[in-house]
């Protein structure tokens, strides 16, 4: 099964970033946020990357046999 092509979702700017930040109740030190701004381009290309698509009966890990074992 081939997998759609996408297309990647647009960098978070800056402000975006902040306002989740703000939301998290987080108050780092102007250090630490430039950090999360460097890290959350690499957490977007992380999470472009994983396969979503999958249908609900492609793990059926809600199903358990006992008879099996």
């Amino acid at each position: 099964m081939s997998r759609p092509i996408e297309k990647p979702a647009p960098k978070a700017t800056t402000e975006e970033i902040a306002l989740l930040v703000k939301l998290a109740r987080l108050d780092p030190a102007p250090a630490q946020f430039d950090e999360i701004v460097e890290a959350y381009g690499f957490i977007q290309e992380m999470t472009a990357r994983l396969h979503t698509h999958f249908d609900f009966s492609a793990e059926p890990a809600h199903v358990f046999t006992p008879v099996k074992f």
